[in-house]
């Protein structure tokens, strides 16, 4: 992927001194510590103690837990702009080296992180932390965009731009962009660029007054059963009772018109009260049968699985600093190493490995124990002949020309 190399390209002036290691090592190794299971910066005495690890890395001493913490103080606000811009360039790398889809699925989604930190803001949720929105590309499950925010910026700001980023980052090869949002991005400048610029969307829609007013005038024959699948009703019996429809509706400052497709079921706890619904609804500008549409919508919440991975899997749960600018770079740090393992999966590994996480990855592939040993002027790994994906492992590192 060249990653050294992009690494040195947009952070080597961050490197004052000849001596030491290189930056884009240095990030390198902190990505690792993640990747390994790490959560906090003095875990990183675990790896720089480990001898096999320095030896295939042909490194006679590894950044002390000091050392790591200033790395993240180096980093200023254009810093974190370089990072973005990495993400993209990463990201289509990577795709290019996996066949690029033709279709670019993109899920946008702000997450929540809760720091009692010196410079953390508090949200909405009445607790102190901060607010990253991440906009990951479904088809690759890679995150193609992110960015890091403080606690009290709402989950619909900054929409419009960070769009552009994405798109801006997409490969030339992409034929078809399509959009998946929560009611965040209820916006009618979101949904006139998407009309512009023929990219499809699926938003979730706000039950303001004008749109409530709009789904109550949908005549009582129009909502249908939502479903007759003897078998999904089985396993979710609770859908006996939702209905489905769908309307038109124009936004305020909204150029045109769009379809809208409403669930309706009744409200929790208030059963026995038959006028009284809850609804979910999807704003659209695509033209699918209204069940296919709403389902995969719905897929979008694989993307809570990603933030979840990102946080429990890649230690953003616990942010290692007071201040606002470490934090980030920290953050950043967790996406790129994120985006190797997402790498390594779709490169190197076959479909079945593709949605385990990280924690799976750990227990078959990196915390495997082998025996560092030095032959005829190189390092080798000997790995039990007996272990379950011994071919896989060494495909991994000795792939076998096609």
């Amino acid at each position: 992927l060249n990653l050294a190399q992009r690494l040195n390209l947009h952070f080597g002036e961050l490197k004052k001194r000849e001596k030491g290691l290189p930056i884009w090592r240095q990030i390198m190794y902190l990505a690792c510590m993640l990747i390994d299971g790490g959560t906090r910066i003095e875990d990183f005495k675990q790896l720089a103690s480990d001898e096999g690890w320095k030896k295939i890395r042909e490194e006679d001493s590894m950044m002390a837990v000091r050392t790591v913490r200033d790395l993240l103080y180096r980093f200023g606000e254009e810093d974190l702009k370089q990072f973005e811009k990495l993400h993209r360039r990463l990201t289509c790398r990577i795709a290019k080296k996996t066949k690029t889809p033709e279709t670019a699925t993109i899920d946008v989604d702000a997450t929540f992180i809760e720091a009692h930190k010196q410079e953390a803001k508090y949200s909405y949720h009445k607790e102190p932390g901060f607010y990253p929105m991440l906009g990951f590309w479904a088809e690759t499950g890679l995150t193609i965009e992110a960015k890091f925010r403080e606690g009290n910026e709402s989950p619909a700001s900054g929409a419009m731009p960070f769009l552009l980023k994405i798109i801006e980052g997409l490969p030339e090869e992409i034929k078809q962009i399509r959009l998946r949002s929560d009611a965040a991005w209820y916006q009618a400048e979101v949904m006139d660029y998407c009309d512009q610029h023929k990219i499809k969307f699926a938003i979730g829609g706000k039950q303001s007054e004008p749109m409530m007013q709009t789904i109550e005038g949908i005549p009582i024959e129009q909502w249908e059963t939502w479903s007759t699948d003897e078998e999904v009703l089985k396993q979710h019996p609770e859908q006996k009772e939702w209905q489905i429809a769908e309307t038109v509706h124009s936004l305020t400052g909204s150029s045109g018109s769009h379809r809208v497709v409403v669930i309706r079921k009744p409200y929790p706890g208030l059963e026995l009260f038959k006028e009284i619904h809850a609804y979910n609804i999807v704003i659209t500008n695509m033209d699918w049968d209204k069940r296919h549409l709403i389902r995969w919508y719905w897929e979008r919440c694989n993307s809570e699985n990603w933030h979840k991975e990102l946080k429990y899997g890649f230690g953003l749960n616990q942010l290692p600093s007071s201040k606002y600018l470490p934090n980030a770079t920290y953050f950043h740090i967790a996406v790129l190493a994120f985006n190797l393992v997402q790498a390594l999966k779709r490169i190197k590994l076959d479909n079945k490995w593709h949605y385990l996480t990280i924690k799976t990855l750990r227990y078959h592939l990196f915390h495997v124990a082998g025996l560092v040993v030095h032959h005829a002027r190189r390092w080798i790994l000997k790995l039990f002949h007996r272990y379950p994906n011994y071919d896989l492992f060494l495909n991994i590192l000795c792939p076998r020309p096609t």
